[in-house]
C-alpha cells in the first residue's frame, strides 16, 4: 500500500530542500512556486538550474504554472500544479484550466516566448502530441472532475490530452518503481477464449530454444482494459517496475490513438500493433459452464487465468487503450471486435538463473525500438548496483532510484554517524550528514563533465539513464566504475563542495558564479581528454590531490571553481549571453582561452601549483 502520509512529508522535505538552494530567488521562499520547481524536477527530470526558465507561474500566466517540450518525442506538456490546497479542486477552476491556456496561444499572445514558440511548432507538425496536465497534492478528486476530464478527451483526441493527478498518482511518477507489486498476489481471468485464438508453446520446447513456455492469446481489447483496472482497483502494480508504465509518464503513440478512435480502422488495430507482452503464470481451462448443452467439448471455449501478471512490454498500446476507453461510453459495445495480441511469458517454468537473465533481455529488447524512455529499468541494472554496494562499504549512501532515500531513513542515527565519521577520516573532513546520501544521477553527470564536457551535463540529463543511447547510457553511465570507488567519491566530494559554493555566492548581491560541471570540464581539458590514458590520468589525479596538503588543495580547488566564474564573465561579454542561457550552450575554447590566460595573469601561484600536480601526474605514469 502506498504510504501517502509519509510522502506528503517527502515532498514538503524535498520543497524545504530547493528553498534552501536557490534562497536567493525572491519567489522561491512560496511554497506554491516552489512545487512547480518540484514538479518539474522530480517527475520531468529537467535540470534544476535551467528548468526557471520552464516556470510561467506569476500574475496574468493565463493558468499555466510551467510547461515541458521534448522535441526529440514530439510532446509538449502544459501544466498547472496545486500544492496543498486547504479547498478541493472545482469544476469551474479546471474548466478554466481547460480553455484558457489554449484560447492565449491560439491567439499567439503568450507572455512566455519559449512556450509560444513550442506550441507554434505542435500545432504545425501533426506527429506532436498536446497535453494539458493538473497536478494536485490533494488525496482524490470528485467523480465530477474525472468526467470532466474525460469529455474534454473524448472531443480533442488525440491531439490534445487531459489529465488530473492527485497525491496517489504523484506518488508513482515520483518513485517510478512500484516495489511492493511483486510482493502481491493478483490473478485475472480472460473468459470465454475461442480456442482457435489460443496458440500454446508449453509442449514444443525445441522450437523456442529454452526451458520456458509461452503462450499467444488474442484478445478483445476491452479485455486489457478490464485487467488494467482489476489490477488498479486490487492495488496490485501490473507493470513490470523496469519499465515506465505511468500515465502522464509514459509516451502514448498518436498513431495507436488514432486508430482506436477511427471506426473505419479500429478492426485492423490487431494487424497494426505489435501486441502486449506479459510475463506471468498463464494457466488455460476449459470452460465447463454449459458443457452439457455442448455436443463437442474440444470447441468449448478457454478462460485464461494469469497469476501475477506484469507487463513487460506494451507500455503504449496499454495506455493508448486506457486513454480511448476511458473516455467513451458504452466501450464494451463499441470495441467487442476490436482485437490485441497477448504474448504470456511463463519464467517460473525454467531455471531461476538463466530465465532471469533471458527475462531482463527480453524487457531491454522488446522495449529499445519504443520512444518509452525506461530510466528505472537502467537503474536496476547489476553494475549499479554493484557501485551502490562498494560505496556502501565505504561509508557512502548511493541512491540508485528514487525510493533508496526513503530507504535509507530507516537506518539507525548510530550506523549513520559512524558511516559519515568514517568517510571523513577516509575522504574529506567537510562533508556533513546531510551530503553522505549521494546520487547516482549526478554522479554520472559528475562524470560526464570530466570525460566529455561541461554542456552535455546541462543538456543531456534525459540521455544517461535512456538504455538506446550509445553516447551517454552505453559510453558514459556503464563506464562511470572506470573511476575507482574511492575515487568516485573524491570526485563527487569535490563536486559537493563546489555546489555550496555556487549556492553560497549566488546569495550575495554581488556574487561569483561558478559553474560546478564546468569546473570538471576544465579539470579534464587540463589532464587531457584526448589522451589515451586519460582515465588513468583521472584517477591518479584525484589521488594525488586528496593526498597533498591542504594549501595545495585549496590552491588548486580554487584555481578550477575560480577559473569557471572567469570564463563565465567573459562569455557574457564576448557572446553577449547570460549565465542560464550560456549553460544551454556549447563551451567554447575560443572564450576559455581567453579565459584561462586572464585569470592564470593575476593568480600566478595557484598557475604553478596546479601545473606542479600536472608535472606529478605525468611523471608518475611514465
Amino acid at each position: 500500500m502506498k504510504d501517502l502520509t509519509s510522502f506528503k512529508k517527502q515532498i514538503s522535505e524535498d520543497i524545504q530542500l530547493i528553498k534552501d538552494d536557490f534562497s536567493y530567488r525572491q519567489r522561491y521562499a512560496e511554497n506554491n512556486y516552489v512545487f512547480n520547481h518540484w514538479i518539474l524536477d522530480k517527475i520531468y527530470s529537467l535540470n534544476e538550474d535551467s528548468l526557471i526558465d520552464n516556470i510561467t507561474d506569476k500574475s496574468g500566466d493565463n493558468e499555466i504554472d510551467c510547461f515541458v517540450h521534448y522535441e526529440d518525442v514530439k510532446e509538449l506538456y502544459i501544466i498547472q500544479n496545486k500544492y496543498y490546497w486547504d479547498s478541493n479542486l472545482t469544476a469551474d477552476k479546471l474548466g478554466k484550466f481547460l480553455t484558457e491556456p489554449i484560447a492565449i496561444l491560439e491567439n499567439g499572445r503568450y507572455a512566455n516566448e519559449n512556450l509560444q514558440k513550442a506550441y507554434k511548432k505542435a500545432k504545425l507538425d501533426n506527429e506532436y502530441r498536446i497535453f494539458l496536465y493538473l497536478y494536485s497534492t490533494e488525496e482524490g478528486f470528485s467523480q465530477n472532475l474525472y468526467n470532466t476530464v474525460k469529455h474534454y478527451n473524448s472531443e480533442h483526441q488525440p491531439d490534445i490530452t487531459a489529465g488530473i493527478f492527485d497525491l496517489a498518482d504523484l506518488y508513482d511518477l515520483y518513485y517510478k518503481s512500484k516495489s511492493h507489486g511483486s510482493s502481491q498476489s493478483f490473478k485475472y481471468t480472460f473468459e470465454n477464449i475461442n480456442p482457435n485464438r489460443i496458440l500454446d508453446f508449453s509442449d514444443d520446447k525445441g522450437l523456442l530454444h529454452n526451458k520456458f513456455s509461452a503462450k499467444y492469446v488474442v484478445v478483445s481489447i476491452v479485455d486489457v482494459y478490464k485487467l488494467y483496472f482489476e489490477a488498479k482497483n486490487n492495488s496490485y502494480n501490473l507493470f513490470d517496475e523496469n519499465i515506465r508504465e505511468y500515465l502522464g509518464s509514459s509516451k502514448i503513440n498518436k498513431g495507436i490513438i488514432g486508430t482506436l478512435k477511427s471506426n473505419s480502422e479500429k478492426r485492423n488495430f490487431f494487424h497494426y500493433n505489435n501486441g502486449i507482452t506479459i510475463a506471468c503464470k498463464p494457466i488455460v481451462k476449459i470452460n465447463t459452464e454449459g458443457m452439457r448443452e455442448r455436443k463437442y467439448h474440444s470447441s468449448t471455449y478457454r478462460n485464461v487465468v494469469l497469476t501475477n501478471p506484469q507487463i513487460i512490454n506494451g507500455c503504449q498500446t496499454v495506455n493508448a487503450i486506457h486513454d480511448v476507453l476511458s473516455n467513451i461510453d458504452d466501450f464494451e459495445n463499441k470495441y467487442n471486435d476490436t482485437f490485441v495480441l497477448l504474448k504470456l511469458l511463463d519464467f517460473d517454468s525454467g531455471n531461476t538463473d538463466s530465465d532471469n537473465e533471458l527475462y531482463q533481455k527480453i524487457v531491454e529488447c522488446t522495449n529499445s525500438q519504443n520512444a518509452i524512455k525506461p530510466s528505472d529499468f537502467a537503474k536496476n541494472k547489476s553494475y549499479f548496483e554493484r557501485i551502490q554496494i562498494e560505496l556502501e562499504n565505504r561509508g557512502v549512501l548511493l541512491e540508485v532510484r528514487r525510493s533508496d532515500k526513503h530507504k535509507f531513513k530507516n537506518i539507525s542515527e548510530d550506523i549513520r554517524s559512524k558511516m559519515l565519521d568514517d568517510l571523513r577520516k577516509r575522504y574529506d573532513q567537510t562533508i556533513e550528514m546531510v551530503d553522505s546520501i549521494f546520487s547516482l544521477e549526478k554522479m554520472i553527470l559528475v562524470y560526464l563533465s570530466l570525460v566529455k564536457d561541461g554542456h552535455a551535463a546541462y543538456t543531456k540529463k534525459q540521455d544517461i539513464f535512456n538504455i538506446n543511447s550509445r553516447e551517454y547510457f552505453d559510453s558514459i553511465s556503464k563506464k562511470i566504475d572506470k573511476l575507482s570507488f574511492d575515487n568516485l567519491i573524491r570526485m563527487y566530494c569535490l563536486f559537493i563542495r563546489a555546489e555550496k559554493d555556487k549556492k553560497r555566492e549566488l546569495k550575495k548581491e554581488n556574487g561569483k558564479k561558478y559553474i560546478p560541471y564546468y569546473m570538471f570540464s576544465f579539470i579534464g581539458d587540463f589532464l587531457g581528454k584526448d589522451k589515451e590514458d586519460y582515465i588513468e590520468r583521472l584517477n591518479l589525479f584525484f589521488e594525488l590531490l586528496y593526498n597533498c596538503d591542504t594549501h595545495e588543495f585549496e590552491k588548486v580547488y580554487s584555481y578550477f571553481i575560480n577559473l569557471t566564474n572567469t570564463y563565465q564573465k567573459k562569455f557574457k561579454k564576448m557572446k553577449g549571453i547570460e549565465y542560464n542561457n550560456m549553460i544551454k550552450s556549447q563551451i567554447s575554447e575560443e572564450v576559455f582561452a581567453e579565459a584561462r590566460e586572464e585569470y592564470e595573469e593575476y593568480n600566478r601561484e595557484e598557475c604553478q601549483i596546479v601545473k606542479k600536480m600536472i608535472n606529478s601526474l605525468d611523471d608518475k605514469l611514465q
